[in-house]
């Protein structure tokens, strides 16, 4: 990622999604931009919720 793409990120407003990394088939976004300053979010997907949070290791656990 460039510098222009990381200042773009910072000016965008807080209640929006991130923005992707790349485009083409699949969407990827960048972890830190989905939790903020949260240790632990809530994704929902088909009438069901679940948690993905961060590790004191760094590494992210999905939970339903």
């Amino acid at each position: 990622m460039n510098s222009s793409e990381k200042q773009s990120d910072r000016d965008q407003p807080a209640n929006q999604p991130p923005k992707l990394l790349s485009s083409g088939k699949e969407a990827v976004y960048d972890s830190e931009k989905l939790f903020g300053e949260h240790q632990e979010i809530t994704i929902c997907h088909n009438g069901e919720c679940y948690r993905l949070r961060k590790t004191r290791t760094g590494k992210l656990i999905l939970n339903k």
